[in-house]
C-alpha cells in the first residue's frame, strides 16, 4: 500500500486484475508440482534395486521441478489473493505533505514537474529519444512510443533484441560467405563452422534471456547498443572463423579414436538446425506483443489540456481568509470518500506589511489533487482475447516445460546402466537446447501477460491555484453615537486579489507489483483534460465564502446573548424617557420661574427629586457599554 495503516470504513472496491492470471498460474504449478513429487517417490523404488544413480538423478531433477515449481505456485497464489485497496492507495504522484507517512520510493514526479506540466500543456511522463535505437522506435511505432513507461520499456528492450539478432544473422550470412568462397581455407571447414554457429546460438540466448523483465518504476533505456557494438559484430564475424582456421593450422591435431569420435560427434550433431530456432522462436514471441501494444493505443487520448482562469477581485477581506476558504472551503468540497486531498506544494502564504503596518502585500500557492478514482476503462474485445490467450499459452508453456523435464529424468533412470553410451552426448545436448528454449518462452510469455494483466487506471483532479496581491488596513466604528449603548470598532483590511487557478483531469496509471503490496508502484500520467466546470465550482465557492463573510463585528446570535440585548435596549427606552420628561419639567419650571420670581421648584411636579437644567438632568441615565467585537 501507498501508506502503512490505512485501512478504513470508506475504501475504494476494487478487482484483483491479476486473479485470473494467479489462477492459470497456480493450475499450472500444482499440475507440475505432482510430476516433481511422484519422480521423488520413484527414487526409494530405484535405491531398492540396486541402482543407486538413477535414484540420485531423479532426486536432483524431482527436486529441482519441485523447488522451481513450488516458488511458481506460491506466485500464482499471491495473484489469486483479494486486492488490499488503502484510503492512500494508489501512489501519490509527487511527495505529499498531507499523508507524511507514504513511502518516498517510486514517486515518479516532482512537485515542480507536475507545476510544469499544468501550466506549459506539456506531460513529463513521455520522454524524447536519448538513443538511436529509441529514434527508430519513434520512428517506426510513433503511436507505441505514447504508451505507459513500463509498455514502452518492453517494447525498445524488445526492439533492441531485434536489432541484435539482426546483427547476428548479418554476422552468419558473412560466415557462410566467408566458408563457401574459401577464404578461410579448405581445411576443417565443418567443425571452424559448427563452432562458429555455436558461439553465435550462445549470443541468441544472452539476447533474449532478460528481454522482457522491466523496470516498472522508471523509463529505463534499451541496452547499450550503439553503431560501435554493431561493427564489432560484423569484424567479430570475420576474425573468428579466421582465428580458427590458424589455430587449427599450427595445433596439432591428435588422432586419438575417441578424440576423433568426439570430434565427428560434435560435426554430426545439426547445429545450424538449433542457430536458426533460437534465431526465430523468441522473434515470433514477440508478434503478441506488438500486436497487444497496437491495440493499447486506441485507448489512451494524447491530449494535455487544461482550464484556466485569471481573476482579480477587490474585497473587504484578510488574505489568510481566502487561503483558509480554498483549502477547508473549496477543496474540500471535492474529496472523494472523505479522504483527504493530495498536496504536492505546502500551503504556507506569507505576509510582507510596510513600517506603519497600514499597507503590505501577500502571496500563497498550491498545488492538490484528489483522491485518485479507479476508472474501468473500455478494452477491445480482440485485445482481451489475446491477453487471456497470452496467459493460457504461459500456463501451457510452463506445464509442458516441466513434464518434459519430467519425462527426460525418467528417460535417463530407466537407460541408466551405469556406463556412458556411444551418442547419450548428443541426446543430452538435445534435451539442454530443448529445455532451454522452453524456459526461454515461459520467461517472455509470462512477463507479457503479467505487465499487460497488471494495469490499472485512475481519474483525478489536479488543482493549481496561485494568488498574490496587496492589502490595506482602516478603522470602522459603527453605534458611536451618545444614544447608542452597543458600539463595535473594527480594523477592515481591503485586499486586492490576482488569482491564477489552473485544473485539469488527469487520466493516470499505474501497474500492480507482486507480492501484498501491489501499490508500490510509480503512478503515471497519461492524459490531460480540460474541466472548465470545476474551476468555475472553485471560484464561485470562493466568492460565496466572502459574500457570507461579515466585515463588521456582530453580536453572537444565541438565545442568552439576544435576550440581554432586549433587556439593554428596554432599560435604554425607559432611561430615555424619564430623561425627556425631567428636561421637559425642567423647562416648564424655569418658564414659570421668570414670570413668578419664585427661586423654589415645586418637588411635587418633577417627580420628587430636585433637577436642574445642566449636567445634573442625566444622572438617573443608564450608560450600558459594550465590549468591541
Amino acid at each position: 500500500m501507498a501508506s502503512q495503516n490505512d485501512i478504513g470504513s470508506k475504501s475504494q472496491r476494487i478487482g484483483n486484475p491479476l486473479r485470473v492470471l494467479g489462477l492459470i498460474q497456480l493450475a499450472a504449478g500444482l499440475f507440475t508440482l505432482y510430476l516433481g513429487l511422484q519422480l521423488l517417490l520413484s527414487v526409494s523404488a530405484m535405491v531398492q534395486k540396486g541402482n543407486n544413480p538413477a535414484g540420485w538423478i531423479a532426486l536432483i531433477f524431482g527436486l529441482i521441478i519441485v523447488v522451481k515449481v513450488g516458488m511458481h505456485t506460491f506466485s500464482g497464489m499471491f495473484k489469486c489473493f483479494s486486492l488490499v485497496v488503502g484510503r492512500n492507495d494508489p501512489k501519490s504522484l509527487a511527495k505529499n505533505y498531507a499523508n507524511p507517512s507514504e513511502n518516498p520510493m517510486h514517486i515518479g514526479y516532482t512537485s515542480a514537474e507536475l507545476g510544469e506540466m499544468v501550466i506549459g500543456r506539456q506531460n513529463r511522463t513521455f520522454v524524447e529519444p536519448r538513443c538511436w535505437v529509441e529514434g527508430v522506435y519513434f520512428t517506426v511505432f510513433r503511436n507505441m512510443f505514447f504508451l505507459p513507461p513500463p509498455y514502452r520499456n518492453l517494447i525498445q528492450s524488445a526492439l533492441s533484441s531485434i536489432i541484435n539478432t539482426a546483427s547476428i544473422l548479418v554476422c552468419y550470412g558473412i560466415l557462410c560467405f566467408m566458408l563457401n568462397s574459401s577464404l578461410v581455407g579448405a581445411g576443417n571447414t565443418e567443425i571452424i563452422k559448427n563452432l562458429c554457429i555455436l558461439i553465435l546460438g550462445v549470443k541468441f540466448i544472452f539476447i533474449w534471456r532478460n528481454v522482457f523483465i522491466v523496470d516498472r518504476n522508471k523509463i529505463s533505456p534499451p541496452d547499450n547498443l550503439s553503431f560501435k557494438s554493431l561493427i564489432f559484430n560484423l569484424i567479430y564475424a570475420v576474425l573468428v572463423p579466421t582465428l580458427l582456421l590458424v589455430i587449427f593450422s599450427f595445433v596439432t591435431v591428435p588422432e586419438s579414436g575417441m578424440f576423433t569420435t568426439a570430434v565427428a560427434s560434435f560435426n554430426s550433431f545439426d547445429w545450424q538446425h538449433w542457430f536458426w530456432i533460437f534465431a526465430l522462436v523468441p522473434l515470433g514471441m514477440t508478434l503478441p506483443l506488438f500486436v497487444m501494444a497496437w491495440f493499447k493505443t486506441r485507448e489512451y487520448e494524447l491530449k494535455t489540456e487544461v482550464s484556466e482562469r485569471i481573476v482579480d477581485w477587490q474585497e473587504s477581506i484578510h488574505p489568510r481568509d481566502l487561503f483558509i476558504a480554498i483549502d477547508n472551503n473549496a477543496m474540500a468540497k471535492r474529496r472523494y470518500m472523505e479522504v483527504p486531498n493530495r498536496v504536492y506544494a505546502a500551503f504556507k502564504p506569507t505576509l510582507q506589511s510596510n513600517s506603519s503596518q497600514s499597507k503590505g502585500e501577500y502571496s500563497g500557492f498550491t498545488l492538490q489533487e484528489t483522491q485518485p478514482v479507479y476508472e474501468n476503462s473500455e478494452q477491445s474485445p480482440v485485445f482481451v482475447v489475446l491477453k487471456y490467450l497470452t496467459g493460457i499459452a504461459a500456463g501451457i508453456a510452463t506445464a509442458y516445460t516441466y513434464s518434459t523435464l519430467s519425462s527426460i529424468a525418467g528417460e535417463f533412470t530407466r537407460r541408466w546402466g551405469g556406463t556412458i553410451e556411444v551418442g547419450v552426448g548428443a541426446t543430452v545436448v538435445q534435451y539442454a537446447l530443448t529445455l532451454l528454449l522452453l524456459f526461454l518462452m515461459c520467461r517472455m510469455l509470462w512477463s507479457v501477460a503479467e505487465l499487460f494483466f497488471s494495469e490499472l487506471k485512475f481519474k483525478s483532479l489536479l488543482v493549481y491555484y496561485k494568488n498574490n496581491g496587496t492589502y490595506t488596513t482602516s478603522k470602522v466604528t459603527v453605534g458611536a453615537s451618545i444614544y447608542d449603548s452597543n458600539r463595535s470598532e473594527n480594523t477592515v483590511v481591503r485586499s486586492s486579489f490576482h488569482q491564477w487557478v489552473i485544473t485539469t483531469k488527469l487520466i493516470t496509471v499505474t501497474f500492480l507489483g507482486r507480492g501484498l503490496s501491489k501499490f508500490d508502484s510509480t503512478r503515471y500520467v497519461m492524459e490531460m483534460h480540460e474541466d472548465s466546470e470545476s474551476i468555475d465550482s472553485i471560484l464561485k465557492d470562493l466568492r460565496d465564502y466572502i459574500n457570507g463573510f461579515n466585515v463588521v463585528a456582530d453580536v453572537a446570535q444565541n438565545n442568552n446573548t439576544q435576550q440581554t440585548v432586549e433587556n439593554i435596549g428596554r432599560m435604554n427606552i425607559r432611561n430615555q424617557a424619564q430623561t425627556r420628561m425631567a428636561i421637559d419639567n425642567a423647562e416648564k419650571i424655569a418658564a414659570a420661574s421668570q414670570n413668578s420670581s419664585e427661586s423654589f421648584i415645586n418637588l411635587d411636579d418633577a417627580g420628587g427629586q430636585p433637577l436642574s437644567v445642566g449636567g445634573d438632568a442625566y444622572q438617573d441615565r443608564v450608560d450600558v457599554n459594550t465590549a468591541d467585537n
